[in-house]
């Protein structure tokens, strides 16, 4: 079941206090709103129940000490996401929390977001375009920072282009992740395998899963060609699970044919149920 989308009232959570949308109020003279000063993650909500919880707290605890902010602490986190669940009156959704530097504090945001624009591509498969990866060193490319123009802008080029979302690539070549997943390739053995994070990308959390849970999967470097001889490829990130790809640049794969995928997605299935 995906997220229903946010109306423009729903109830937000503002360092702890439960308001509608319209209510909500920074400061325009803090970091966050005029410098992008700003970490968060993106969960998702099933009958109720916050998936993979520790895991998103983990990350997001990890990445705000990383720039400067405050972590939450996880119990106090949680009650506030569960509130936010209850003002809505939602047990299946998006929630996105959000830390921010706000004029010499901490912030904390927590919202109800829509369906991942990747969600249409279910059936079909995902088409990616590959793109020059951002600029930046590895040590700040792998923290989900609030500083998202680069994702936006690579995702409207591929878009442009007839494509779901925008492969990056490094400046050697290799692959990197999508503006807004991470990405695996089945190689002609079976192996799964995904860029390591020192390369420069984020540690999804459904990625973390994968490479814990399911066997023969494996960090390793990816170029364009072990990309074009790849068996199967799909994407991952925490709304859409496990979602196969269809066509990288014109080169297309047969969605249909998968094994190892569906086998991928089930294992994530499991992970979720017992996270």
């Amino acid at each position: 079941m995906s997220a229903p989308t946010p109306t423009h009232d729903a109830w937000v959570i503002l360092n702890g206090a439960a308001l509608r949308a319209p209510e909500v109020a920074v400061s325009p003279l803090g970091a966050g709103l005029q410098l992008g000063h700003g970490v968060y993650t993106t969960l998702k909500v099933e009958a109720g129940r916050p998936v993979f919880f520790t895991e998103h707290h983990a990350r997001l605890s990890a990445d705000a000490l990383a720039v400067g902010l405050q972590p939450p602490d996880r119990d106090g986190l949680r009650a506030r996401v569960e509130l936010c669940l209850s003002r809505n009156a939602v047990a299946w959704a998006a929630l996105k929390i959000l830390l921010f530097q706000d004029a010499g504090r901490t912030s904390e945001l927590i919202a109800l977001r829509g369906p991942s624009p990747l969600e249409s591509a279910r059936v079909r498969g995902c088409r990616l375009k590959t793109v020059a990866g951002p600029a930046g060193s590895p040590a700040t490319l792998c923290h989900k920072t609030t500083s998202y123009l680069s994702h936006l802008l690579a995702r409207q080029e591929a878009q442009a282009a007839g494509c779901d979302d925008a492969l990056w690539l490094d400046g050697g070549g290799r692959i990197l992740e999508t503006a807004g997943a991470n990405i695996f390739a089945v190689d002609r053995s079976g192996d799964v395998l995904t860029p390591p994070v020192s390369r420069g990308l984020l540690p999804g959390v459904v990625r973390g899963a994968i490479l814990r849970e399911f066997p023969g999967a494996r960090e390793v470097a990816v170029d364009l060609m072990a990309l074009a001889d790849a068996a199967e490829l799909f994407i991952t990130n925490s709304l859409i699970g496990v979602l196969p790809v269809a066509a990288v640049d014109g080169r297309e794969f047969d969605v249909a044919s998968y094994r190892v995928t569906p086998a991928v997605a089930e294992c994530v299935r499991r992970a979720e149920a017992a996270a």
